[in-house]
């Protein structure tokens, strides 16, 4: 009897996993060469805050960065629906869009600007630069930077 009465008190606590948000506010979180910070949600950088990342940053949620933002390595959109980045002033090195959700439900969406200062890697899904009558947002990718895996289904 107390085994069910158990499991009945641990689904409801379950249920929230899927609105998770990691909120930097006011401190400095580091990602070092190697390492890997997986998110099951979105990332919110905080104005006062330090997001620096040489390893990997996975997430399935938005990306929203009022703060610093420093990517040396990679950030990873891994969802299964749209998601959206809004970079600030950051640039970053690389970007890897691998959303497994349907097709016209698996959006990058970029809320700014962006620069990527070496690589764009698209595996699944698509990057808008435009939210339907929104403002066209620019991304630029320096002489000698690279877009990977561009043809049907995953594109710019």
């Amino acid at each position: 009897m107390k085994l069910p009465l158990t499991l009945l008190l641990a689904l409801p606590a379950l249920t929230g996993l899927a609105q998770t948000t990691l909120t930097n506010d006011g401190a400095t979180l580091t990602v070092q060469a190697g390492a890997t910070l997986y998110v099951a949600g979105s990332v919110q950088n905080n104005a006062t805050s330090t997001l620096t990342n040489a390893g990997t940053v996975q997430l399935t949620g938005d990306l929203n960065n009022a703060g610093a933002l420093t990517s040396s390595g990679t950030l990873l959109f891994s969802g299964s629906t749209d998601q959206a980045f809004t970079p600030g002033t950051a640039t970053v090195t690389a970007l890897t869009l691998s959303n497994t959700g349907a097709t016209g439900a698996n959006l990058l969406l970029l809320n700014q600007d962006l620069t990527i200062g070496s690589l764009l890697t698209l595996i699944q899904g698509l990057l808008r630069t435009q939210v339907v009558g929104g403002t066209l947002r620019t991304l630029s990718l320096p002489d000698g930077g690279r877009v990977v895996g561009e043809g049907p289904g995953q594109y710019v």
